[in-house]
């Protein structure tokens, strides 16, 4: 960083409140004057992964980095100078509650990238790291090693306000053929699911394994009330699928993929209740928690998991940028389902579409400067989203 850089930074904190810096919900700050991001707190808690942990209190320190990088709005790593010259290490920041009740706490965690460990998975307030061999299940300033039978690729899914389905055969419950876990972090319950296998979830529904009596059926299962939807014996054979989905009980939305000579063609196939193909114009696009349907007759709407209109152009329109501001799980990055957020272009008004929380923004400007931070201009006047 150059000397000017440095004093343009120096200035924008001391001035901070006056020129409009603009922090999100976990302490990264934007300074609009330097196009810069700071992360400064106290470290109150420091995980080393591997076999030691420490959980006692560290002494307060105060940490100020440039170099940081999102992993979702619950995680924040970035590369510093180790204590041997010449050695970096990867930390990654979190905040840390004791209790609902406390104040807002951080925590690090270290990385050492050179033994193979590195952040695998990110589901909310959760992530899992890669340990050499090993998956580590790391939340709220816990580490949970070794997680039994995980599969990050099916193992934890994240459906939001703290709740987590989670795959776990636990001790002398290896011969139960339920092997999943319903549970909600704010009341404390964990209830298990009669699941032999995961794939997704999508508005509460798992398409999943149930287990049966014999075996297991593939079905979409309602999770709040058992009810399933079993799909036909064969109805795979002809498709390989990348992700499926109930919009409602009389539209399942599925994407299936083929490799071709230009490279890999996703199509998007509809079926009824019935899992008969239905005859219809319009097709889907999944960005996270939202639906994206382009029809050349109706023009495009946003749907919500539950269905509900977001926003509607009469004409067909594409997004002008699809951000992808986490780090997600490398099957979903085979489908459009990876991107947060996406920004619409019309002639008098932009359009911001936060996929995660099913959310829409609209205003005369719109100005992505990166990690979530979104610079609406309305009628000359900025605001900021952060997302």
């Amino acid at each position: 960083m150059n000397l000017k850089t440095t004093w343009c930074c120096l200035a924008m904190v001391l001035v901070m409140p006056l020129l409009g810096a603009v922090t999100n919900d976990f302490g990264v700050c934007y300074l609009p004057e330097c196009k810069a991001f700071e992360l400064t707190f106290k470290n109150h808690l420091t995980l080393f992964s591997g076999h030691s942990e420490e959980h006692r209190e560290t002494a307060a320190k105060t940490i100020t980095t440039r170099d940081i990088k999102r992993l979702n709005r619950h995680f924040y790593r970035a590369t510093v100078e180790g204590k041997t010259p010449g050695k970096k290490k990867e930390v990654v920041f979190f905040q840390y509650q004791r209790s609902n009740l406390a104040p807002k706490r951080y925590g690090t965690l270290i990385l050492n990238a050179a033994a193979g460990e590195k952040v695998q998975q990110v589901m909310g307030a959760s992530l899992v790291v890669s340990e050499g061999r090993q998956e580590v299940l790391y939340s709220n300033g816990n580490r949970f090693a070794p997680f039994l039978h995980f599969f990050s690729a099916g193992g934890v899914h994240y459906l939001g306000d703290e709740r987590y389905l989670v795959r776990q055969v636990l001790p002398f419950m290896e011969h139960s053929p339920s092997r999943y876990f319903l549970t909600d972090r704010k009341t404390g319950a964990v209830v298990q699911q009669p699941l032999l296998m995961v794939f997704s979830v999508w508005n509460q529904t798992a398409f999943a394994i149930q287990s049966t009596a014999d075996d297991g059926v593939t079905c979409f299962y309602h999770l709040p009330t058992g009810k399933q939807k079993v799909f036909p014996e064969g109805f795979f054979a002809d498709y390989q699928w990348l992700d499926i989905l109930m919009l409602h009980d009389d539209e399942i939305v599925m994407w299936t993929y083929a490799q071709k000579l230009l490279g890999l063609q996703i199509d998007c196939h509809l079926f009824d209740g019935q899992f008969q193909k239905k005859a219809v114009t319009y097709t889907y696009e999944r960005y996270c928690n939202i639906l994206l349907q382009q029809d050349p007759t109706h023009g495009t709407t946003v749907l919500s998991q539950a269905g509900k209109v977001l926003w509607h152009s009469p004409t067909q329109i594409k997004a002008s940028e699809k951000i992808d501001l986490d780090l997600d799980d490398p099957l979903i990055r085979l489908t459009a389902a990876r991107y947060e957020a996406l920004i619409f272009e019309q002639p008098k008004q932009m359009v911001l579409v936060d996929c995660v929380a099913e959310r829409i923004y609209t205003a005369d400007q719109i100005e992505h400067v990166g990690m979530g931070f979104f610079k609406l201009t309305r009628d000359g006047t900025d605001s900021w989203i952060t997302l």
